[in-house]
């Protein structure tokens, strides 16, 4: 964390010299302390953040994929206007066990055009969808695998 806090200094201030380098390693300092002593951070986190850097970036680049694939459907779907929209309401349980995965998860299904997260009552989410098709194979899909692997972790 402190190295972003120095990074965002740098690139704040647009330009790099001795005494903007020098107040950012202060400032970024005190901004890393404070995090420390008054929103419970601590050096193990950042390690713990670093050793899953490489799924959370994995994460990342399945959920804009998906974001685009949902997006190509949803305009071949507009696009198509004779055929009716087939709307659904489905419901389905994943394993995750923390909350934090259970959010990521539902706002991840959010996130990609033509689905919503309804509701989320324990490991039961409640997903509307344009086409049915948008939200088959959930429960196994790379979103709840990599999340698993992040809660394993």
């Amino acid at each position: 964390m402190f190295l972003i806090l120095f990074a965002i200094w740098i690139v704040l201030n647009a330009r790099i010299t001795v005494e903007i380098c020098i107040i950012g390693l202060l400032v970024a300092g005190i901004g890393y302390a404070f995090a420390c002593f008054c929103l419970g951070w601590s050096p193990k986190r950042d390690l713990r953040l670093a050793r899953m850097s490489g799924l959370i970036v994995a994460y990342i680049c399945v959920l804009v994929v998906e974001i685009i694939k949902s997006s190509l459907r949803v305009v071949t779907i507009i696009l198509n206007s004779h055929d009716p929209i087939k709307q659904s309401l489905v419901t389905f349980e994943t394993d995750l066990e923390s909350q934090f995965a259970r959010a990521i998860l539902a706002n991840s299904i959010t996130l990609t055009p033509g689905t919503i997260t309804v509701s989320v009552d324990g490991s039961c989410y409640t997903v509307h969808c344009l086409d049915r098709s948008m939200i088959d194979g959930i429960q196994e899909s790379t979103f709840v695998h990599l999340l698993r692997r992040l809660e394993a972790k």
